[in-house]
């Protein structure tokens, strides 16, 4: 998963700094999740809520659709 978040991140044009601050933590934290360092699933959850993207797409880097682009 690593820079699967920051590539996500990057592609809707939000700056670290302002997705560590909408979601409550610091700048850190959501480097060291960038880097795959640490894993929480309920904060994926709310990171992939927050990015538009199915957290299946977040955990398994699998083809990076916006929630509405998925297909079974």
């Amino acid at each position: 998963m690593e820079n699967q978040i920051k590539e996500l991140r990057k592609r809707r044009g939000i700056s670290q700094q302002k997705c560590a601050d909408d979601l409550g933590i610091s700048m850190r934290t959501l480097q060291r999740y960038e880097k795959g360092e640490t894993e929480n699933l309920t904060f994926f959850v709310k990171l992939a809520d927050y990015l538009n993207v199915n957290l299946e797409v977040l955990l398994h880097a699998s083809n990076g659709g916006e929630k509405n682009e998925q297909t079974e």
